[in-house]
This record gives structure tokens, C-alpha cells and sequence, in this order.
């Protein structure tokens, strides 16, 4: 179990720098802020003085995920040329465009189990994965960037950047939005929020799905768990299958793992982490693989004295990535 416990070790060791690296960069830009704060508002100040610029547009659509890309290109083919829509954005110019699927580093794409393919609002979704190059199952952040900024600039849809949202409500009715830091006033006919938390749904005191409320109002206190998406090199698919093997050819780890689920949940439970339990790793597609069998995730605890549960750090059955580079991209470590 040596080579399993240092492949292990070292996916742990990519999480712990992950969050060290994202901890530093927050650092680094909170001490800044402190340092800089006086200067900040006299900035400020000498801004709010300055004759506000105002832009009129006929669609005004805050967010740059996917959603919002697609939502934005087809209300310009709506509109049609004379049409005039921007997509805005509160991240900087130098951050990469379209959140999860990018900056969040969601490469593994969970497609929906209905007909989605052939309906006709799955058009600009379709065009997206054509453009980013995707097999089936996988999505390079890179790609999707390019492709998101090629769709828009054909479309002949105003990207604005740096640009966090004020809006003015009159009636339960947004009015306009103002960009404070440059001064700018944004007219439009139509809003759309396509943010991952409603940011101007909430600051204009509007109504706003909560959860999973648009699909039933049951869902509305249901969300997705935290996940971190680390990409890892220097380890391939053969090594995964490698240690997967040498966990299942181990007849008292196996049994170890099973009874130390079977007493951290009930009998439902048990059944659904238990199912598949001697699956070995799937090849799902031809850029995507699967962990159908927990084992993987659980060995990982017992050797860390942890007992099975969805407290703190867990590695689910997970979804694996195999990206042009040979990188991993592993979706399946959640955090509660």
C-alpha cells in the first residue's frame, strides 16, 4: 500500500497548496486595501463630483456565466442589428470570462438526463461546445474562454468590465444601474441577472429564486456542495486503475472500508455508498472517466484515522477529466 499512500498523499498535497496559494492572493489583496483605504475615498470623492456618462442599451445582462453569455447572444439575434445589448461584469479585464466553467474550473460537464440536446434553447449551449473543441464529456478552461469571447464579439454583444452594479428601483422596477468607480449610467429597456447569487436581484430588492426553487418551491432550501476542482499532473489514469486495483486486491481493506460505512450511516445510506463497490474506475467517454466504486475516497480516510462522513473533507465518487495537456481534473472533493 506504499505507492497508494504516497499518490494519495500527493493529491492532498495539491489541495493544501491550492488553498494556500488562494489564501495568499486574498492576503495580498486585503492588506493593500487597508493601506490604500484613505486614498481610496478621496478617489472616491473626487469621482462623485465628476458629470456621470450615461449609455443606453436595449438588454443590460449582469453576469458572464455561461448562462448569461448565451442569454445576452440571443437577445441580440432577437433584436436583431439595430439591436443594442452589453454583457457586464464586476471581474477585471485580465480575469478570465465565463465563472464556473473558467475561473471556477469546472471542466467535467454534467449534462442533464432529459432530451436537452434537440430542444431549442440548447442552440447557443450546442454552438458553445462545438467552439470549445469538447469530445463529449470534458472542457478545457482555456477553450471555453476563447469561445465564449468569439460568440459574443459575433453576436455584436458590448462586453464592459470592472464594473460592479448600483441600480436605482422605482415601483419594483429597476430604472437604471450605475458603475460608481468610472462614473457611468446604464439605461435599458430589460435586466437580466445571470449572476450565481442574484447580486442585483438582492441589491434592488427584487425577487429571486432561491436553491433550486425554479425547478419546485420544495427545493428552494436545496444548493450543491462546495467543491474545490485541483488539476493534477504526474499522475495518469493507468496510476489511478493501479491503486484502485491494489485497494480492491485487499481483502481486509475492503472489509474495513465496508463496515466503516455501514457504522457511520443507516441502512439507506449504506446501500448507496456501497453500490458499485467493486466497480473499478469507468471510462464514461472518450475524454471522461468515473469512480463508481467509493473505495477510493474511503480507503483515503481510513488512512488518515478518519471515519466515513460528509463532515469536513470528503473525496466522492469522482468525476476525472483528462484534458489536452494530460492534466486531471478531478470533480469530486467536497467540503461541508
Amino acid at each position: 500500500m506504499t505507492y497508494n499512500i504516497k499518490i494519495l498523499g500527493l493529491i492532498l498535497l495539491s489541495l493544501i497548496a491550492l488553498t494556500i496559494g488562494s489564501t495568499t492572493d486574498l492576503f495580498g489583496k486585503v492588506f493593500p486595501y487597508l493601506i490604500n483605504s484613505k486614498q481610496d475615498t478621496t478617489k472616491d470623492n473626487n469621482q462623485s463630483s465628476a458629470p456621470i456618462t450615461t449609455k443606453n442599451f436595449d438588454v443590460v445582462v449582469y453576469g458572464d456565466e455561461l448562462q448569461g453569455v448565451c442569454a445576452a447572444i440571443w437577445a441580440k439575434k432577437t433584436l436583431g442589428e439595430e439591436g443594442k445589448v452589453a454583457l457586464v461584469r464586476s471581474n477585471s479585464v485580465d480575469e478570465p470570462l465565463g465563472g464556473l466553467l473558467t475561473r471556477g474550473g469546472l471542466a467535467f460537464l454534467d449534462y442533464d438526463k432529459t432530451n436537452w440536446y434537440n430542444q431549442p434553447v440548447a442552440q447557443c449551449f450546442r454552438d458553445f461546445l462545438n467552439k470549445s473543441q469538447v469530445v463529449v464529456s470534458c472542457l478545457a478552461a482555456e477553450q471555453a474562454e476563447q469561445a465564449m469571447a468569439e460568440m459574443l464579439a459575433e453576436a455584436g454583444v458590448s462586453i464592459i468590465n470592472d464594473s460592479p452594479l448600483m441600480p436605482q428601483v422605482e415601483n419594483q422596477a429597476i430604472q437604471y444601474v450605475d458603475i460608481p468607480q468610472s462614473n457611468v449610467r446604464l439605461q435599458a429597456n430589460s435586466y437580466i441577472d445571470t449572476t450565481q447569487d442574484a447580486e442585483l436581484a438582492r441589491k434592488a430588492g427584487l425577487a429571486y429564486y432561491r436553491g433550486y426553487e425554479s425547478q419546485s418551491p420544495e427545493l428552494a432550501n436545496e444548493t450543491l456542495a462546495v467543491s474545490l476542482v485541483p488539476l493534477i499532473t504526474g499522475l495518469t489514469i493507468a496510476d489511478l486503475r493501479a491503486i484502485e486495483t491494489q485497494i480492491f486486491s485487499n481483502g481486509d481493506l475492503m472489509k474495513q472500508i465496508e463496515t466503516n460505512i455501514r457504522e457511520n450511516t443507516d441502512a439507506e445510506g449504506a446501500r448507496f455508498w456501497l453500490s458499485n463497490f467493486r466497480v473499478p474506475l469507468y471510462k464514461s467517454s472518450p475524454d471522461g472517466y468515473y469512480h463508481k466504486s467509493i473505495a477510493f475516497g474511503v480507503a483515503y480516510k481510513l488512512h488518515r484515522n478518519l471515519p466515513f462522513g460528509l463532515k469536513g473533507f470528503f473525496l466522492d465518487k469522482s468525476n476525472i477529466c483528462l484534458l489536452p495537456d494530460n492534466s486531471l481534473s478531478w470533480n469530486g472533493l467536497l467540503f461541508k
